[in-house]
Protein backbone atom coordinates (compact mmCIF):
# COMPACT_ATOMS: atom_id res chain seq x y z
CA UNK A 1 0.00 0.00 0.00
CA UNK A 2 2.74 2.31 1.12
CA UNK A 3 4.04 1.94 -2.69
CA UNK A 4 0.89 2.35 -4.24
CA UNK A 5 0.57 6.29 -2.56
CA UNK A 6 4.36 6.56 -2.76
CA UNK A 7 4.14 6.16 -6.75
CA UNK A 8 0.53 8.35 -6.72
CA UNK A 9 2.08 11.25 -4.97
CA UNK A 10 5.55 11.42 -7.24
CA UNK A 11 2.95 10.56 -10.65
CA UNK A 12 1.04 13.98 -9.04
CA UNK A 13 3.71 15.84 -8.10
CA UNK A 14 5.74 15.26 -11.92
CA UNK A 15 2.03 15.91 -13.62
CA UNK A 16 1.90 19.30 -11.91
CA UNK A 17 5.57 20.07 -12.44
CA UNK A 18 5.11 19.35 -15.98
CA UNK A 19 1.95 21.81 -16.29
CA UNK A 20 3.52 24.68 -14.11
CA UNK A 21 6.47 24.67 -17.14
CA UNK A 22 4.36 24.33 -19.94
CA UNK A 23 2.35 27.67 -19.13
CA UNK A 24 6.08 29.22 -18.21
CA UNK A 25 6.90 28.50 -21.52
CA UNK A 26 6.28 31.25 -23.87
CA UNK A 27 4.17 30.80 -27.36
CA UNK A 28 5.79 30.03 -30.39
CA UNK A 29 7.00 33.26 -32.45
CA UNK A 30 6.00 32.69 -36.06
CA UNK A 31 8.67 31.76 -38.28
CA UNK A 32 10.60 34.60 -40.29
CA UNK A 33 9.77 35.34 -43.48
CA UNK A 34 13.14 34.91 -45.46
CA UNK A 35 14.55 34.05 -48.74
CA UNK A 36 17.49 33.79 -50.64
CA UNK A 37 18.45 36.54 -53.60
CA UNK A 38 20.80 35.96 -56.79
CA UNK A 39 24.33 37.65 -55.98
CA UNK A 40 23.34 41.08 -57.72
CA UNK A 41 19.82 41.25 -56.05
CA UNK A 42 18.92 43.99 -54.07
CA UNK A 43 16.59 43.21 -51.58
CA UNK A 44 12.91 44.63 -52.03
CA UNK A 45 11.52 47.57 -49.91
CA UNK A 46 10.35 45.79 -46.40
CA UNK A 47 13.28 43.77 -46.21
CA UNK A 48 16.65 43.30 -45.48
CA UNK A 49 20.13 40.60 -46.16
CA UNK A 50 20.48 38.90 -42.47
CA UNK A 51 23.30 36.55 -44.03
CA UNK A 52 24.97 35.32 -46.89
CA UNK A 53 26.28 31.65 -47.94
CA UNK A 54 28.51 30.43 -50.47
CA UNK A 55 27.03 28.85 -53.46
CA UNK A 56 27.36 27.85 -57.37
CA UNK A 57 23.68 29.41 -58.08
CA UNK A 58 22.74 31.95 -60.21
CA UNK A 59 23.54 30.02 -63.68
CA UNK A 60 27.17 31.49 -62.36
CA UNK A 61 30.19 29.33 -63.30
CA UNK A 62 31.97 30.18 -59.78
CA UNK A 63 30.67 30.55 -56.38
CA UNK A 64 29.13 33.41 -55.53
CA UNK A 65 27.88 34.98 -51.82
CA UNK A 66 24.09 34.16 -52.01
CA UNK A 67 22.42 36.60 -49.49
CA UNK A 68 19.41 35.83 -47.46
CA UNK A 69 16.76 38.68 -46.94
CA UNK A 70 14.28 38.63 -43.94
CA UNK A 71 10.80 40.69 -43.89
CA UNK A 72 11.00 43.31 -41.41
CA UNK A 73 7.71 45.65 -42.16
CA UNK A 74 5.34 43.57 -40.27
CA UNK A 75 7.56 42.54 -37.50
CA UNK A 76 6.30 44.08 -34.25
CA UNK A 77 7.64 46.64 -32.20
CA UNK A 78 11.04 45.71 -30.14
CA UNK A 79 12.12 42.93 -32.32
CA UNK A 80 15.73 42.46 -32.30
CA UNK A 81 17.38 41.61 -35.38
CA UNK A 82 20.84 40.68 -36.63
CA UNK A 83 21.56 41.42 -40.28
CA UNK A 84 24.55 42.53 -42.15
CA UNK A 85 25.75 45.96 -42.77
CA UNK A 86 23.33 48.47 -44.59
CA UNK A 87 21.19 51.34 -44.59
CA UNK A 88 19.19 51.12 -41.31
CA UNK A 89 15.50 51.43 -41.76
CA UNK A 90 13.36 54.54 -40.17
CA UNK A 91 11.88 52.82 -37.11
CA UNK A 92 14.93 50.70 -36.12
CA UNK A 93 17.86 51.49 -33.99
CA UNK A 94 20.84 49.76 -33.73
CA UNK A 95 21.78 48.81 -30.08
CA UNK A 96 25.28 46.56 -30.36
CA UNK A 97 27.80 45.25 -32.91
CA UNK A 98 29.17 41.79 -33.20
CA UNK A 99 31.93 40.09 -35.31
CA UNK A 100 29.74 37.97 -37.70
CA UNK A 101 31.09 35.54 -40.37
CA UNK A 102 28.22 34.98 -41.76
CA UNK A 103 28.12 38.79 -43.51
CA UNK A 104 31.90 38.71 -44.45
CA UNK A 105 33.11 38.26 -47.67
CA UNK A 106 35.32 35.02 -48.77
CA UNK A 107 38.64 35.63 -47.86
CA UNK A 108 38.12 39.09 -46.08
CA UNK A 109 39.05 39.84 -42.03
CA UNK A 110 35.68 39.00 -39.86
CA UNK A 111 33.56 42.31 -40.16
CA UNK A 112 31.24 43.92 -37.30
CA UNK A 113 27.58 43.85 -38.07
CA UNK A 114 24.40 45.87 -36.72
CA UNK A 115 21.87 44.00 -34.10
CA UNK A 116 18.99 46.69 -34.11
CA UNK A 117 15.34 46.82 -32.62
CA UNK A 118 12.20 48.08 -33.84
CA UNK A 119 11.41 51.34 -32.07
CA UNK A 120 8.37 52.23 -33.86
CA UNK A 121 5.23 51.50 -32.30
CA UNK A 122 7.01 51.40 -28.42
CA UNK A 123 4.80 53.41 -25.90
CA UNK A 124 5.61 56.39 -24.66
CA UNK A 125 8.26 56.16 -21.50
CA UNK A 126 10.15 53.72 -23.17
CA UNK A 127 13.64 53.93 -22.95
CA UNK A 128 16.35 51.91 -25.05
CA UNK A 129 19.91 52.06 -24.89
CA UNK A 130 21.37 52.46 -28.50
CA UNK A 131 25.01 52.67 -30.08
CA UNK A 132 25.90 56.27 -30.71
CA UNK A 133 23.44 57.67 -33.79
CA UNK A 134 21.11 60.05 -34.32
CA UNK A 135 18.50 60.42 -32.02
CA UNK A 136 15.50 59.52 -33.64
CA UNK A 137 11.89 61.68 -34.26
CA UNK A 138 9.94 61.46 -30.84
CA UNK A 139 12.90 60.33 -29.15
CA UNK A 140 14.81 62.44 -26.52
CA UNK A 141 18.37 61.64 -25.48
CA UNK A 142 18.35 61.20 -21.77
CA UNK A 143 22.21 59.73 -20.85
CA UNK A 144 25.03 58.35 -22.11
CA UNK A 145 27.24 55.01 -21.06
CA UNK A 146 30.61 53.43 -21.15
CA UNK A 147 30.31 49.84 -22.37
CA UNK A 148 33.49 47.54 -22.95
CA UNK A 149 32.92 45.71 -26.39
CA UNK A 150 29.06 46.29 -27.12
CA UNK A 151 29.07 49.18 -30.35
CA UNK A 152 32.90 48.91 -30.77
CA UNK A 153 35.76 46.67 -30.06
CA UNK A 154 36.94 48.06 -26.87
CA UNK A 155 35.56 50.61 -24.35
CA UNK A 156 32.54 52.94 -26.52
CA UNK A 157 29.62 55.24 -25.59
CA UNK A 158 26.33 54.24 -25.97
CA UNK A 159 23.07 56.47 -25.81
CA UNK A 160 20.41 55.98 -23.63
CA UNK A 161 16.78 57.69 -25.65
CA UNK A 162 13.22 57.87 -24.37
CA UNK A 163 10.33 58.05 -26.38
CA UNK A 164 8.45 61.14 -26.08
Amino acid sequence: MKNVLFFFTLFTWLHSEVNAQTRQQPRPQPRPETRELCQHQQPPAGWLVISYRDTDCCRRPATVRKPTIQRIDALPSGTILDICTQPIPSGWVVISQRQDWDCTPKGSTIRYSPTIKRIEGLPSGTTVEICLQPTPEGWETIGYESRLGRCETGFARTKIIRKL
